[in-house]
């Protein structure tokens, strides 16, 4: 069984028990990710299905969209309510147009500083692990991106509020809620936290775990997305049916001779390999520019194999 299943994360479960339930569910072994989510977090978890895990590192390169809320007056160990207090402040809740100018400052390239609190890695070990024994290291920053930020609700009774995020992999919403609070003169951490977009897949494409248990065997199978649906972002290029064979056989790279048709694409580009019959048989690197590929007489290899889905 080859696919991705969407799945709506409830509050409480790990990613990794849910990962495990999707086992259960279709008795499959060869099930991962492509990115995980807090316990206390929900919305949507991407979860591979066969082949669909030799996908993974493209899944996770692309943008995520989240619905945050942050809790004003209290900044804890891990930037989120789950965590230790380590600050509080009794100020009022800045209002509207301050937070709004705030979340202007954080849109676009910025450095960020990994939490303690997270499975990034310092010499192997995952920085939860130390920050659980107490201890604190250096951490370098890495580059994200934030494309949108945007107000979504101002609770003065509660102190808190609420913003849509449109951010780069790797970005830790933590992180960004201890930052704004800060930007704003006062503490805060991260309330809450819901995924609604990972790539080109919504939470509404998804199902709670109860709903995919109720479905009957046959209908959860189809409901699965397929490979080609799953990188849909990228550009095509049709081989003809006996390269397409070869190549998900036995991994033969295509030549030139056996581009049947593709679309404009650019050297460095990653590109869907497919079959006459639209079948997903590889992914792989442009070599060169569609326009540079010579004709059907060409011998050249174009491709560089990057991933290769192998036939029945």
């Amino acid at each position: 069984m080859n696919g991705v299943l969407l799945l709506d994360k409830p509050i409480g479960p790990t990613s990794h028990d849910l990962v495990m339930f999707a086992r259960r569910l279709l008795h499959e072994k060869k099930i991962g990710h492509a990115g995980t989510l807090d316990p206390f977090a929900t919305g949507l978890l991407v979860l591979l299905v066969g082949q669909a895990t030799k996908i993974s590192s493209y899944l996770l390169d692309q943008d995520k969209v989240y619905e945050a809320t942050v809790q004003w007056g209290r900044a804890t160990d891990s930037m989120d309510h789950t965590g230790r207090d380590v600050e509080t402040d009794d100020s009022p809740l800045p209002d509207r147009t301050a937070i709004a100018a705030a979340l202007a400052k954080f849109v676009g390239a910025q450095q960020q500083t990994p939490p303690m609190y997270s499975a990034k890695k310092v010499d192997g070990t995952p920085l939860y692990q130390l920050a659980r024994q107490g201890k604190e290291v250096d951490r370098p920053a890495k580059q994200v991106h934030i494309a949108a930020l945007d107000l979504l609700a101002v609770d003065e009774t509660a102190k808190t509020f609420s913003l849509r995020v449109h951010c780069s992999k790797g970005t830790y919403v933590r992180t960004l809620a201890d930052s704004l609070a800060r930007e704003l003169g006062g503490k805060g951490c991260l309330a809450s936290l819901r995924r609604l977009r990972s790539g080109l897949f919504h939470v509404e494409q998804a199902l709670t775990p109860e709903q995919w248990r109720e479905l009957p065997p046959e209908e959860v199978a189809s409901r699965l997305l397929s490979l080609d649906d799953a990188l849909a972002a990228f550009k095509t290029v049709t081989l003809s049916a006996p390269a397409g064979e070869s190549l998900g056989r036995h991994g033969t790279p295509p030549r030139a001779a056996d581009v049947l048709a593709a679309d404009d694409y650019q050297s460095g580009e990653t590109l869907r390999l497919q079959s006459p019959d639209g079948e997903l048989v590889a992914l792989a690197r442009a070599r060169f520019a569609a326009a540079q590929v010579r004709g059907p007489d060409d011998g050249e290899w174009p491709f560089v194999l990057l991933r290769v889905f192998s036939s029945s």
